[in-house]
C-alpha cells in the first residue's frame, strides 16, 4: 500500500515537472515577433493602422486582421511555423484593404474626426465616458458602411455625428469649468480667504453650488451653469487678492488713512498713461467722475477712429467689387478652357474606374495558392507561386495549364498591353545554374503563351533572376516555395 502511494506521488510529481517545463518553454509574444519576420511585419503594420484610426474607421476589416495576428502568434507558440506564417500572410494581404477603407473613411468623415478630436481635447473621454463610447460605436457603424461601399448611407450619418461630438465637447468644457471652480475655491481656502474675505469667498461658493444644482437638474443647461462657474472662479480669485491686500496692510500696520492713500496712489498709476495728473483735493465722487470723463473722451476718440476705418474699408470693398468685375470678365474668357479641363478630369476618373474594375477582375481570377496580384499604377503584377516545375527542370507540366489560362485571361483584360515574364528560384543550389534555370522557365512560359494563346512575341520580354529577388525567407520550406515563382507584369500601355 505504501509502495503504491509512493508510485502515485512520483507520477504526480513528474507530471507537474513536465507541465512546468512546457509552460516555461512556451515563447513570449516578443520572442515570437523576433523569430517570425512575417508575423512581426503584420504586428508593426497593424499598429500603424491603429494609430491612423483603423480600429474605428475600418472596424470589420481591422478586427479580421487582428484575429489573423493572434492566430499567427498562437500557432507560433504551439510550434506550428507554417500555420503562423500562413495566418500572418493572410493578415498582411487583408490589411491592404483595411488601409484603403481607413483612408476613404478619413476623407469622408474628416469633419466628424475634427469634432471628435475637439471633444477628446476637452476631456470628454473621462467626463462623459459612456456617451463618448456610444458615439464612437456609432462612428464604427458608419465606417462599416464604407467597408461595404455604401458611401451614401455613410455620408447621411455625418451631420448627426458632427453635431453630437460638438455638443459633447461643449458639455465637457462646461463640466471642466465646474472642476476649475472647485479648484479655485480650494486654493482660496488654503490662502485663508474664508477668514479675510468672507463675503467674496461666500459668494464664490454660492455661485459654484448654483452651477452644480443646474447641471444635476438638467445637463442641457450647460451654458447657464457655465456662467455661474465662471463667476465662481472670478470671485474665488478676487477673494485671494483681497486676502493678500488685507494681510499686507496688517503686516505694515496700515492705518485707515494709509489705506486711502494707497488707494489714491493706485488710481494715479492707472491714469498715468493718459498724461492727465490726478488731484485728490475734492471729494471722492467728484474725483471718480473726473476720471470717468477722461476715459469717456478716450473711448470717443477710439470710436471716431473706428468710423474712419469703416469708411476706408468701404472704399476698399468698392475697389474689390471693381476687381471682381474684371475677374468675371476673365472667367468668361477662360470658361471654355475650364470646361475642357473638367472633362479631362472626368475622363481620368473614368479611366481610373475602368482600370480598377479590370484589376479587381484579374485579382479574382487567382486563388491564394495560385498567385498574389498587385497593382502598380496602371500596371498589374501577378506573382504566380502556384507553378509546378520538376526540380532542376524548366518544362511546363499539364498541371500548370489552368494557371497559364488565367494569366492569358488577365492579359486579355488590358488591350495592347505588354508582358514582362520573369522567373525566380529559391536559394538552394548554385546561383548561376538557378539564374539560367529561372530564365529557361520564363522562356517556356512565354513560348506557351505565344504558341497556344497567339500572343505576339514582340510584346513579351523574358527575364531570369534566380534567387536574387526573394519575396519570403529561404530558411523555411514555405518561404522557399513562395520564392519559386513566375512573375508576370502586365504593362498597360493603352489609353483608356
Amino acid at each position: 500500500m505504501k509502495l503504491h502511494s509512493a508510485m502515485q506521488y512520483m507520477v504526480l510529481t513528474g507530471l507537474l515537472f513536465i507541465t512546468a517545463c512546457a509552460t516555461t518553454q512556451q515563447q513570449s509574444r516578443q520572442e515570437i515577433l523576433n523569430q517570425y519576420t512575417t508575423v512581426a511585419q503584420l504586428d508593426t503594420r497593424l499598429a500603424s493602422t491603429r494609430k491612423l484610426g483603423g480600429e474605428y474607421l475600418a472596424p470589420e476589416g481591422f478586427a479580421k486582421v487582428d484575429s489573423y495576428l493572434e492566430r499567427a502568434i498562437s500557432s507560433a507558440q504551439a510550434g506550428d511555423a507554417k500555420a503562423a506564417d500562413s495566418y500572418a500572410s493572410k493578415g498582411l494581404k487583408s490589411l491592404t484593404r483595411v488601409n484603403q477603407n481607413t483612408a476613404t473613411s478619413q476623407n469622408l468623415f474628416v469633419d466628424v474626426l475634427a469634432s471628435r478630436h475637439q471633444a477628446v481635447k476637452a476631456g470628454a473621454t473621462e467626463l462623459f465616458a459612456d456617451e463618448f463610447n456610444k458615439l464612437d460605436s456609432e462612428l464604427r457603424e458608419a465606417s462599416s458602411l464604407v467597408e461595404v461601399s455604401k458611401l451614401e448611407k455613410a455620408k447621411n450619418k455625418r451631420p448627426s455625428l458632427i453635431t453630437r461630438y460638438s455638443q459633447l465637447e461643449l458639455k465637457s468644457i462646461k463640466k471642466g469649468a465646474v472642476q476649475s471652480a472647485k479648484a479655485a475655491i480650494a486654493i482660496a481656502r488654503e490662502k485663508e480667504a474664508d477668514d479675510y474675505a468672507k463675503k467674496t469667498f461666500k459668494l464664490a461658493e454660492e455661485e459654484l453650488t448654483l452651477a452644480l444644482s443646474i447641471l444635476e437638474a438638467n445637463r442641457n443647461q450647460s451654458d447657464k451653469a457655465g456662467t455661474h462657474t465662471k463667476r465662481a472662479i472670478e470671485l474665488a480669485r478676487q477673494s485671494v487678492q483681497i486676502t493678500e491686500l488685507v494681510k499686507n496692510f496688517d503686516r505694515r500696520d496700515y492705518s485707515e488713512e494709509d489705506k486711502i492713500l494707497w488707494y489714491q496712489k493706485q488710481l494715479t498709476t492707472i491714469f498715468e498713461p493718459l498724461k492727465s495728473p490726478q488731484a485728490f483735493d475734492q471729494d471722492n465722487r467728484t474725483t471718480i467722475q473726473s476720471m470717468r470723463s477722461d476715459i469717456a473722451s478716450l473711448v470717443q476718440t477710439e470710436a471716431d477712429l473706428r468710423a474712419d476705418l469703416l469708411e476706408t474699408e468701404s472704399k476698399v470693398e468698392n475697389l474689390i467689387s471693381a476687381k471682381k468685375s474684371e475677374l468675371g470678365n476673365l472667367q468668361k474668357k477662360y470658361e471654355k478652357e475650364i470646361k475642357q479641363q473638367s472633362r479631362q478630369r472626368e475622363e481620368m476618373v473614368k479611366r481610373e474606374r475602368e482600370t480598377r474594375q479590370r484589376f479587381d477582375y484579374v485579382q479574382s481570377l487567382f486563388t491564394e495558392d495560385e498567385a498574389d496580384v498587385y497593382r502598380k499604377r496602371q500596371n498589374v503584377l501577378v506573382l504566380a507561386h502556384g507553378f509546378y516545375f520538376e526540380p532542376g527542370k524548366s518544362e511546363i507540366k499539364s498541371v500548370n495549364f489552368g494557371l497559364l489560362n488565367k494569366i492569358d485571361q488577365a492579359h486579355n483584360k488590358f488591350p495592347d498591353s505588354k508582358l514582362v515574364i520573369s522567373g525566380h528560384t529559391d536559394s538552394t543550389g548554385n546561383a548561376k545554374i538557378n539564374k539560367r534555370l529561372s530564365e529557361k522557365r520564363a522562356i517556356n512560359v512565354a513560348k506557351f503563351l505565344q504558341d497556344t494563346k497567339g500572343i505576339d512575341s514582340s510584346s513579351i520580354t523574358v527575364r531570369g533572376y534566380g534567387a536574387e529577388r526573394p519575396v519570403a525567407t529561404n530558411s523555411t520550406k514555405e518561404g522557399r516555395s513562395r520564392n519559386r515563382r513566375i512573375e508576370v507584369l502586365i504593362e498597360n500601355t493603352a489609353t483608356m
